[in-house]
């Protein structure tokens, strides 16, 4: 090539150089002016006033070249609305390739990382959103407009972003159903749209259509009718919360298919009904699962025995009928074990329950179980929390209940429970609330109770009321924050201090415990009163 023909190429080279250069000045100029024209930067600021240092506002991030490539502002305080903000004036809007969302995405559906497109206003007070702009802003991959003002129904527009891989527009006022457009929504992988309150209607069969979804939440809502079975579709579902609406019907068996999900929560929805089928032994990559309030009847299924990844089950306040199957004790991972208010249920607490060793919570409260309490409850030394109140269980508390070095909260409230109270149980550290109120205890009140008062967590609330304890109430409980010993055997005198911190409702029925009303402050009726010293009235 000759010098004339070199001479021309550079010439061609650098004239489409400064092209490129005045089209990034432009792009830049645009951009900064869009920014400065949202108000966002506050208007009187010396940042907001000086357009040219806009990659330096508090928020934005730019490339090299000085064009946007993040509007991230949670949390900011921004009051005003969105209809005025020109989304299109960012053709650079990226996010960077190693986020935390790509690498969630790149290895289900792809190989190469993302630029993912992303806005963020989460957390303001915004109330509304242009259409034309937001439809036209076809590079948004992410969009947060979660924790606004948002109200009136889900813009249609947004099923344009085609390239949309999470939405979040949960805690608003959004009103309506889910238009039908956001189902065109092929490339979502997260969907939230949680509490909103006014969002609901029947759940369109489209929804099967969003096939990369791994996350969908329509919790507290409105949503009612039947779960579509579409839902079904779903294969790389991984959590899937529908809990807190109105839904009906019995859960689709072709949710059971969902074989990667770790989530499902369909708690509170109570005209969910029918008999709980086996296939839900299908899930075996369940970690958390919740059917709690709804209308669930017949047996619980065996089968839940093989999700060996459970942490935690909440079958709670349904109609299930029969016995504990003993399948359940193979759940080793258990954290949560959740079966209260199934008053149809009946049989006793196994032995097996030792096989929980990660039990942190049980409530196996308001069932119908009987037989005495198993002496195996005390092998389970990471218990937190403790419930068996309003079952038929006898016999005493074992006195190994001691080894619950962790526990916080006993109940085992009306049962028929009878013997002493373990003085262990007054040893414990943590413990803050004990109920062991309308069984058939005798004997002293431990002198341990209030013991642990250097402790931050010592004993709060003590429930012995409907008993029948003898003995002196002691000094000690003063150091505690509520005491109900009503209804009792107990005798003697009983000191003022204990009337005046907790009142003398907390003592009555118990007809030879005596206390001097006038030093005590107290003023009985004269139905109390009996000679110079009264007793505390008994009960019927």
């Amino acid at each position: 090539m000759d010098v004339g023909c070199s001479g021309v190429v550079l010439l061609m080279i650098l004239a489409v150089a400064i092209a490129g250069a005045a089209k990034e000045s432009a792009v830049n100029l645009l951009e900064a002016e869009a920014l400065h024209k949202s108000g966002w930067w506050g208007d009187g600021s010396t940042t907001a006033t000086n357009i040219s240092a806009h990659c330096h506002w508090s928020g934005i991030i730019c490339n090299n070249a000085g064009s946007v490539t993040e509007i991230l502002l949670p949390n900011c305080g921004i009051q005003d609305d969105l209809a005025n903000f020109s989304f299109s004036s960012f053709p650079n809007l990226v996010h960077s390739p190693n986020s935390p969302i790509s690498i969630w995405v790149s290895p289900v559906f792809s190989s190469k990382p993302y630029q993912l497109a992303q806005l963020d206003v989460s957390w303001n007070s915004i109330d509304s959103l242009n259409p034309l702009e937001i439809g036209n802003s076809t590079n948004l991959v992410t969009l947060d407009l979660s924790y606004n003002s948002f109200g009136g129904p889900i813009l249609p527009t947004l099923g344009q972003l085609s390239n949309l891989r999470s939405l979040d527009l949960s805690n608003n006022l959004f009103s309506g159903t889910i238009p039908s457009a956001l189902f065109n929504l092929t490339n979502l992988s997260w969907l939230h749209i949680q509490c909103n309150p006014k969002i609901g209607g029947f759940l369109s069969e489209e929804i099967g259509n969003l096939k990369r979804l791994l996350e969908l939440d329509l919790s507290y809502g409105a949503f009612s009718g039947s779960i579509p079975p579409s839902l079904g579709q779903l294969s790389n579902l991984r959590s899937l919360d529908l809990s807190t609406n109105h839904f009906s019907g019995t859960i689709p068996s072709a949710l059971f298919n969902l074989t990667n999900l770790f989530r499902l929560n369909i708690h509170w929805n109570p005209a969910m009904r029918g008999f709980l089928s086996e296939e839900i032994g299908n899930l075996k990559s369940l970690v958390e699962l919740d059917l709690s309030y709804g209308a669930f009847s017949g047996s619980i299924p065996p089968s839940l025995g093989q999700l060996s990844n459970l942490r935690s089950l909440d079958l709670s306040t349904n109609h299930f009928s029969g016995t504990i199957p003993s399948a359940l004790f193979n759940l080793t991972n258990l954290f949560r074990l959740d079966i209260h208010s199934n008053p149809a249920m009946r049989g006793f607490l196994s032995e097996e329950i030792r096989n929980l060793k990660s039990l942190g919570e049980l409530d196996f409260s308001g069932l119908n179980l009987s037989g005495a309490l198993p002496s195996a409850l005390c092998d389970l030394t990471k218990l937190v929390s403790l419930s068996g109140a309003e079952n038929q269980i006898y016999g005493s508390i074992p006195s190994d209940i001691g080894n619950l070095k962790y526990l916080e909260y006993l109940h085992l409230g009306s049962n028929q429970l009878t013997g002493q109270i373990p003085p262990t149980l007054g040893n414990l550290p943590f413990l803050q609330i004990l109920d062991l109120s309308s069984n058939q205890l005798t004997g002293p009140i431990p002198t341990q109770f209030g013991d642990n008062i250097k402790s931050k967590w010592h004993l709060s609330t003590l429930d012995l009321s409907h008993n029948i304890l003898s003995g002196t109430v002691p000094w000690s409980l003063l150091q505690l924050g509520d005491v109900d010993l009503s209804y009792n055997a107990l005798e003697g005198e009983l000191p003022c201090k204990l009337v005046i911190q907790f009142g003398s409702d907390r003592f009555v029925g118990n007809p030879h415990l005596r206390h001097d009303s006038t030093l005590c402050g107290a003023s009985p009726s004269p139905s109390v009163m009996g000679n110079h010293t009264p007793s505390i009235e008994s009960g019927s």
